[in-house]
């Protein structure tokens, strides 16, 4: 890369930093065909204006697809684009606003001049979802604002009722009712389907970054392992969830990042986190290049589970723009 471009990658960028593009837009990918035969015809009522009609639910139908949304910078600064993958129960929007209302990394890596594509994959945002019976298992969960408390590390769960947060948090809980409204439905059955539909999107744009948080960091390790080719840069934000492939070398030719935040000495955090270690670990022993960070070792103290969408998100960001840097 050359080094007039690295200023751009990593560097502050104004809140009102003008954003050029020579396209925008967004697609469908992967999905799985299903016919439905031998249902009843149902007589549908949808508003006074308009007759009841016959509805007949049987016929072929996609299903497990994911969306792809792009942004593509009239200058772009470097040859791979970044794909955001959403955490669980999230979507795409996760990289687009804080709850705060400020611009999030999606805006940010494109002031920075990346090309960037952002995933509602299978069963969130604009993929939809399955409403065809006994096709997923299980019925759809949504996380409550308790559990995303102390999940998201804003605070200890008894500390809920009087908003209580961990010293020098950087999420205003003020802000908690945003981050609960950007909570979807979410089954439990398909994490093979979201792994296809991810590897689909990477197959789609070809060789890129990946910047996945928590379950997408599961996600886009089991799509890495399928397709190292496609993905030499991947940032994964406190992931949960650590596929074994048969043979880690596969990933001799990947840098990986593996990114923490703090107050991880919790009654639930303390397994994930050793386990992000005894992660990187292994894939430094088989030679691959793997790094290990918690932001409180760079004198960043008080960040939750989706340090995209704390107070210092865009400190954070930088952080990763100067880390791809280096890497590149």
């Amino acid at each position: 890369m050359h080094p007039r471009h690295l200023p751009a990658i990593f560097g502050a960028m104004k809140n009102g930093g003008a954003v050029s593009l020579q396209d925008m837009g967004g697609f469908h990918v992967g999905g799985r065909k299903v016919t439905v035969c031998g249902q009843p015809v149902q007589s549908l009522y949808v508003t006074p204006e308009i007759p009841d009609h016959p509805y007949d639910p049987n016929g072929d139908y996609i299903i497990e697809q994911a969306y792809l949304q792009y942004f593509i910078p009239t200058d772009p600064v470097c040859e791979l684009p970044i794909l955001f993958q959403h955490g669980g129960g999230l979507t795409g929007a996760q990289w687009e606003r804080t709850p705060d209302g400020r611009p999030g990394w999606l805006w940010r890596f494109l002031q920075a001049g990346f090309t960037c594509y952002v995933i509602d994959n299978v069963e969130r945002g604009r993929a939809g979802w399955c409403t065809l019976p006994d096709v997923w298992s299980g019925a759809a969960l949504t996380r409550p604002a308790q559990e995303a408390w102390w999940l998201f590390r804003i605070g200890m769960a008894d500390g809920f009722a009087a908003r209580e947060t961990f010293p020098n948090c950087r999420f205003d809980p003020a802000y908690l009712d945003a981050l609960v409204a950007s909570f979807v439905p979410r089954w439990f059955c398909n994490g093979a389907a979201q792994v296809a539909a991810l590897g689909a999107a990477m197959e789609t744009i070809g060789p890129c970054i990946l910047i996945a948080h928590s379950e997408g960091g599961h996600l886009v390790q089991s799509a890495l392992f399928a397709r190292p080719d496609l993905a030499p840069l991947s940032i994964l934000i406190e992931p949960s969830g650590y596929p074994e492939p048969p043979d880690l070398r596969v990933l001799s030719d990947n840098r990986l990042l593996f990114l923490m935040a703090d107050n991880l000495d919790t009654p639930f955090w303390r397994a994930p986190a050793a386990k992000a270690r005894q992660q990187v670990a292994a894939l430094r022993g088989a030679g691959v290049d793997a790094t290990y960070l918690e932001l409180p070792e760079r004198g960043i103290h008080g960040n939750t589970h989706a340090p995209m969408l704390d107070n210092n998100s865009d400190q954070i960001a930088a952080l990763v723009r100067q880390w791809i840097a280096e890497k590149l």
